[in-house]
């Protein structure tokens, strides 16, 4: 801010690309995302599978084997919890290609 005038481009030294010191650049992985793959945090297709028949299965026997508000606790899994789950177990996942 003194109002001086600026240098010239043509007495401005070269500008180094890089510095000796800098660390190499790091490969950039290509990522997709998938539902049918497995990951590290997620099942394949076969695990998926089982776990869906495993949750559908659960909600007729909630209701055939609770003594006592077994249509209710039968409707809350169908229509809340089971959802829900069937939404995390099949989300896509990210996934190295």
């Amino acid at each position: 801010m003194c109002f001086a005038p600026a240098p010239s481009p043509q007495f401005a030294g070269p500008v180094a690309k890089r510095r000796a010191d800098d660390p190499d650049p790091v490969e950039k992985v290509d990522y997709g995302y998938s539902r049918w793959r497995g990951s590290a945090i997620s099942f394949g297709p076969v695990g998926r599978v089982v776990v869906t028949v495993a949750l559908i299965a659960i909600g007729p026997l909630m209701a055939w084997y609770s003594p006592v508000g077994g249509w209710l606790a039968f409707l809350l899994w169908m229509f809340v919890i089971l959802p829900w789950a069937l939404r995390d177990v099949w989300r896509k996942v990210r996934i190295r290609r």
